[in-house]
């Protein structure tokens, strides 16, 4: 987590120097977690509330860059697919971080209510609360959409939804206990997956000028 905060700390430093408008928007919403299959069996990392902060620059008419930070706190299981496997059920906290970059396009459609469409690259950080299990990086996708209604030139309120693909949980280590020939060393899933995320949420822009 030491990094994550480091690389959004040094993108917040870069900004804020700058002399383009700045949109500060806290948001708060809802987390869907998705699953991963694996040979072995599932992972299900459950449902939960999330809260994040998004950074917007204009670049030209209509269009901004921003960096996105968001964070889950949920839990998350792993049901192996028959008993035999000689892998456990086995349950954990689960913390789900993405700091995500990218760009989106508003439309003019008159009046104050603006949608938008984005795409945004980045990394999730998958940080589960379990004996001997580091933190997951994974490289992620994510595309966008919703709506702003600006009250004022300094205050608005933004709404979107956003679709998540963290890319190929190769080589993900979830200790499941004991093996068919004694004590497993844990559970290795060497085959690529792909997660299936997402999450809807809203809150204040804050224009800073």
């Amino acid at each position: 987590m030491k990094k994550t905060f480091l690389l959004l700390g040094l993108v917040l430093g870069i900004v804020f120097t700058g002399n383009a408008q700045l949109e500060v928007t806290p948001t708060g919403g809802f987390f869907w977690g998705g699953k991963v299959q694996f040979y072995e069996g599932e992972i299900d990392m459950h449902d939960g509330g999330n809260f994040g902060i998004i950074l917007g620059v204009p670049t030209m008419k209509g269009n901004f860059v921003e960096l996105s930070y968001s964070m889950t706190a949920s839990s998350a299981d792993f049901r192996p697919y028959s008993s035999f496997n000689g892998y456990n059920p086995v349950s954990a906290d689960l913390n789900t971080h993405y700091l995500m970059i990218g760009s989106y396009q508003q439309f003019d459609v008159g009046g104050k209510v603006v949608p938008f469409l984005g795409i945004s690259l980045g990394t999730s950080i998958f940080d589960f609360d379990y004996p001997n299990s580091a933190n997951l990086w994974r490289f992620s996708m994510g595309i966008s959409g919703g709506l702003k209604y600006y009250i004022s030139d300094r205050i608005g309120i933004r709404i979107q939804g956003r679709f998540l693909m963290p890319m190929y949980f190769a080589g993900m280590g979830f200790y499941a206990g004991i093996g068919t020939g004694g004590t497993s060393t844990g559970l290795s899933m060497n085959a690529g997956a792909i997660a299936y995320q997402g999450d809807v949420s809203g809150g204040l822009i804050f224009r800073l000028k």
